[in-house]
């Protein structure tokens, strides 16, 4: 089994999000084919370029929905669980070290869901120390983890794509119902 976990911010949330699927090769599969049907698009070649280098959430919620929904579609036939935390921040400042702490508690409760042998992929920081902390802890609870990065790993696209789907709906504005297409497949934990 293995494990994409990746994390969203907004100005009133934080939430830390994981896809749990069978194998690296289902997902890179569902991602080769979700990327062959974008490639049909029609667009200027400095958008396209933009856009497929990483197809960052940020610009696909915006400008692409309908892509969007083809991606969630893909990720679905993953046949994921996706686990997620989220923190409703009562102050508009949330400082790094708050942050990561934070994080660790959520990546904690994710990671005590696993039963099976499972490796974790988490979005790298960049930031060495809280990575090893990141690895320390996951570890913990007997699981391997590692630092990725997004621009490569396929499940991190896909698992930032649903991160950014569970804060519109957390937010209630979800308006184009993307929630609704990967909600048989989410569960909301408990994490404090």
């Amino acid at each position: 089994m293995i494990l994409f976990v990746d994390e969203t911010e907004s100005k009133s949330l934080f939430i830390v999000a994981g896809m749990l699927v069978e194998s690296r090769q289902i997902v890179e599969s569902e991602f080769r084919q979700f990327k062959k049907k974008a490639s049909k698009l029609i667009l200027p070649s400095k958008v396209k370029a933009n856009l497929f280098k990483e197809f960052k959430s940020t610009l696909m919620d915006s400008d692409f929905t309908k892509l969007k929904k083809e991606l969630l579609f893909h990720v679905m036939r993953c046949n994921p669980v996706i686990m997620y935390c989220c923190l409703r921040k009562k102050e508009k400042k949330f400082c790094q070290m708050e942050k990561e702490s934070t994080y660790l508690k959520m990546i904690s409760a994710v990671a005590h869901q696993i039963v099976e042998p499972t490796v974790l992929l988490f979005d790298s920081f960049g930031i060495t120390r809280f990575e090893e902390r990141i690895v320390r802890k996951t570890a913990s609870v007997g699981i391997e983890s590692k630092p990725v990065k997004s621009e490569t790993e396929k499940g991190i696209i896909m698992v930032d794509n649903v991160c950014s789907v569970l804060r519109m709906n957390e937010e209630g504005r979800d308006g184009k119902e993307l929630f609704q297409t990967i909600s048989t497949a989410t569960k909301k934990l408990t994490w404090y």
